[in-house]
């Protein structure tokens, strides 16, 4: 799980994704 907050620290616009989810 961390590591796909790492990602989305490093794509703004994936933070939507995980928001989604």
């Amino acid at each position: 799980i961390p590591d796909d907050l790492v990602i989305v620290e490093s794509d703004p616009e994936k933070i939507d994704t995980l928001a989604v989810k």
